[in-house]
């Protein structure tokens, strides 16, 4: 029997500061500073996430400071990225911005997201910037 598990909605009128855990996707469009570990995340525009995030997939047109940890991280041309990211798979809009390193790693994240993301065979580009 497949789970029936709803997306969260984090409107951009909303902060909070803690630990969301779950299977859901989540879309952010308002602030969480903290850990997140999710099935996938999408940070708006007007998103904020500051803190350690775990995700099958990412996708970024907003803020992110700290470490991401991903299968698939796709980074729009408004994203703006300060911290690691390690994933599987990358794409990069032309007006991204980085800081930090990119960590190519084999499968980072099982389908179950409560598995501890393994960190091997990495390929690091340290400090570099994309504007």
């Amino acid at each position: 029997m497949e789970k029936n598990i709803q997306p969260c909605f984090i409107s951009a009128n909303l902060s909070m500061k803690g630990t969301l855990k779950g299977e859901a996707d989540v879309q952010l469009d308002g602030t969480i500073e903290g850990e997140m570990q999710v099935g996938a995340l999408t940070i708006g525009k007007t998103g904020v996430f500051i803190g350690k995030l775990k995700a099958e997939n990412v996708y970024i047109s907003g803020k992110c400071e700290g470490e991401i940890v991903a299968n698939m991280v796709a980074l729009k041309s408004s994203a703006k990225v300060k911290g690691d990211i390690f994933y599987e798979s990358i794409t990069i809009d032309m007006g991204a911005s980085i800081e930090g390193g990119l960590n190519q790693q084999t499968k980072m994240i099982e389908n179950d997201t409560s598995k501890t993301a393994r960190i091997a065979n990495s390929k690091e580009v340290q400090g570099m910037i994309v504007e």
